[in-house]
């Protein structure tokens, strides 16, 4: 079922996974640019594309964690099937997941916007209970787009975590980027998930 959010009220303004958990069974998909070690990711829906790692693998499904309530009409993950694992399923991840909102952001309604994301985090942090700030939220701006984003550790059966949360907004559409892995990865990944987002181009507001 799609979800239209509305404005300024954030829940549903804003969902936010505390963790972003994919399953093993994944297909991979995307078009291959001209560098050897990565491929484009193009929504089909949405129009937005990033550069992602060709050796790791988008789904289309994926299981969340502790949420704040509301929909995204779009989820994709990009993975490293040769990360870290919590039983079956892969920790090493980044999550796209989309929302519609009622109304067309813009720059005067970011102050707004931060009142409302700091809400939602809020929310998470009191469903988990390990869940420690190491990067205060701070604002962004990628590829025209601005935003926030919030750096948590955690700890998600047994394995301990390191996940950034962005919340990027363009017209009326809000991507929120989850980007996470087990804390022996993050060292490497980071520069990885650097990439992924110095790389993401919005769409078309729909």
């Amino acid at each position: 079922m799609k979800a239209t959010r509305g404005y300024p009220r954030v829940a549903p303004l804003l969902a936010v996974a505390a963790l972003v958990i994919v399953m093993l069974a994944t297909a991979a998909c995307g078009t291959p640019t001209s560098a050897t070690t990565t491929k484009t990711y193009t929504s089909k829906d949405y129009g937005y594309t990033f550069l992602y790692p060709k050796d790791w693998r988008v789904a289309d499904q994926t299981s969340v964690g502790d949420t704040a309530g509301g929909t995204s009409v779009s989820e994709i993950g990009v993975l490293d099937p040769a990360g870290a694992t919590a039983g079956s399923e892969l920790i090493d991840t980044a999550i796209v997941s989309i929302y519609k909102l009622n109304a067309t952001i813009v720059a005067s309604m970011m102050p707004d916007v931060r009142k409302e994301v700091e809400t939602v985090l809020a929310s998470i942090e009191s469903q988990q209970s390990d869940i420690k700030t190491l990067d205060a939220l701070s604002e962004i701006a990628i590829n025209g787009m601005s935003g926030f984003k919030v750096t948590y550790s955690l700890t998600k059966s047994g394995t301990p975590i390191t996940s950034t949360m962005y919340f990027l907004f363009s017209g009326n559409i809000e991507y929120q980027v989850t980007v996470q892995a087990a804390d022996p990865n993050w060292g490497k990944d980071k520069p990885i998930f650097d990439a992924m987002m110095a790389s993401f181009q919005p769409g078309p507001s729909k």
